[in-house]
């Protein structure tokens, strides 16, 4: 955590790229969104990360830059979807600090 900045807890074993990513993704979640921390990487988990949105915010759509970019994004997905690649959807929101930043880390 960086005090003062609103980050919150950052994954202690990135390598060095991937945490200058999480750290901006978690910049842009605190400062340009105005938004808390969410858990993550996956729906279940209670792991607190300031690079994750919280469940509302992801359902919100605001893991992209715009709306039209979220419904995009939407219908790509139901596009290619089929049983046997099904993905859990909340991913395309759920991470959306990702997504704006251009980058997606899982």
């Amino acid at each position: 955590m960086i005090d003062g900045m609103g980050v919150a807890p950052q994954y202690p074993r990135d390598d060095p790229f991937t945490r200058r990513m999480r750290l901006h993704q978690s910049l842009w979640r605190a400062d340009v969104l105005g938004l808390p921390f969410g858990c993550g990487p996956h729906a279940t988990s209670s792991l607190k990360y300031g690079n994750m949105l919280t469940a509302e915010a992801g359902d919100r759509g605001l893991d992209f830059l715009t709306p039209e970019i979220g419904a995009y994004a939407l219908r790509r997905y139901l596009l290619v979807w089929t049983p046997a690649r099904a993905v859990d959807p909340r991913g395309l929101y759920e991470r959306r600090e990702e997504s704006a930043n251009g980058y997606s880390f899982g």
